[in-house]
């Protein structure tokens, strides 16, 4: 039986591991076919696809999309589609910006609440990554204001919270369009 992974992340999301390390660690674990599906970023995958291929891992593109529906958030997987395609790198450069720009705000509200986070800090020591708020609760631990990620989220960055923005989030319909105009599927 073939072991396939196909809902992962890495550090240019909220994962732990750089994309070599994780195609590493499912080589080690006997993977075959990989995914990785980091939230609205496709950045792993030509650094990931290199070690899959001396490895002989199958990787499959692959992107957790955030998007509505019914006035809801969903994580929206999107498997199969040409990297390089037009449709699918404007769509996540654009949200990508969006991204970073709540991501700012974020730290901003927490600055004028007297935690002094500095946002180009945080962006440069994960470069790939598109930033969020799990990137900041980290912050936030190392510069010693909560004790831990899930601290951060129940005291300041969870929604409802004090430093809480709101993500534009596309509708769900707009990003299947785009993973099919891309050549790939979308998978709730």
């Amino acid at each position: 039986m073939i072991q396939a992974d196909l809902h992962t992340h890495t550090t240019c999301s909220d994962g732990m591991l750089s994309p070599e390390d994780l195609v590493n660690k499912a080589h080690r674990r006997d993977i075959k076919v990989l995914a990785i599906t980091d939230h609205d970023s496709i950045s792993g995958y030509v650094p990931a696809k290199r070690v899959a291929d001396n490895l002989g891992i199958e990787l499959i593109s692959g992107v957790e999309l955030s998007v509505q529906f019914h006035r809801r958030e969903l994580h929206m997987l999107g498997y199969g589609f040409e990297i390089h395609h037009e449709a699918i790198q404007e769509y996540l450069t654009y949200f990508a910006d969006k991204r970073d720009q709540r991501a700012e705000a974020i730290v901003n509200q927490l600055y004028k609440m007297g935690l002094r986070l500095d946002y180009d800090t945080i962006r440069s020591q994960h470069p790939d990554a598109a930033i969020g708020r799990p990137h900041i609760a980290r912050a936030l631990v190392e510069a010693g204001y909560v004790k831990n990620t899930g601290r951060a989220f129940a005291r300041y960055l969870g929604d409802g919270r004090p430093a809480d923005v709101p993500k534009e989030l596309p509708y769900a319909k707009t990003a299947i369009e785009v993973l099919h105009k891309s050549g790939g599927i979308s998978v709730l």
